[in-house]
């Protein structure tokens, strides 16, 4: 994605890709519904069945785990060589432990009846927030640094 951006496009690309993740995820979610009917049907089984819904699930984790590599490789271009694989490492550690370990404290949480879902998703909207900050924080530096580069050389 780097090499294939001029310097003046790449402070754009973040910002696409989270301007494009609202209305994509929100077709998807609508898109997402139908998967259970249309794969209970193509299965012959009811809609509502297990198989159904995870021949579903499947595809949706197709789907997200597509974007994975994408990330993972913006992420080593942002590197050198030599610490690609120091970075590498955490990378794929903290997607994999958010994933393995978020759906049991929100299902945790979500059970207890003094709780329940306000939390979780308020809790969710800071993280939003803190990740869009820090993303901005890191790119303007970066931004900075490149423009600073092209004003020596």
């Amino acid at each position: 994605m780097m090499e294939n951006s001029t310097k003046e496009e790449r402070d754009a690309l973040p910002s696409a890709n989270f301007g494009l993740q609202t209305p994509v995820g929100f077709f998807a979610t609508l898109v997402g519904g139908y998967l259970p009917t249309l794969f209970g049907n193509l299965m012959g089984v009811r809609v509502e069945s297990a198989p159904a819904y995870g021949a579903a699930l499947g595809v949706t984790v197709a789907l997200m785990n597509m974007g994975n590599p994408l990330y993972e490789a913006f992420a080593l271009e942002q590197v050198s060589q030599r610490g690609r694989a120091a970075v590498s490492g955490p990378v794929g550690m903290s997607y994999y432990i958010g994933w393995t370990v978020g759906p049991y404290l929100s299902g945790y949480v979500q059970a207890q009846p003094h709780i329940g879902f306000k939390p979780i998703f308020l809790l969710t909207c800071s993280l939003y927030v803190g990740a869009s900050i820090l993303e901005r924080a890191f790119f303007q530096r970066l931004h900075d640094q490149q423009r600073q580069a092209a004003v020596v050389t």
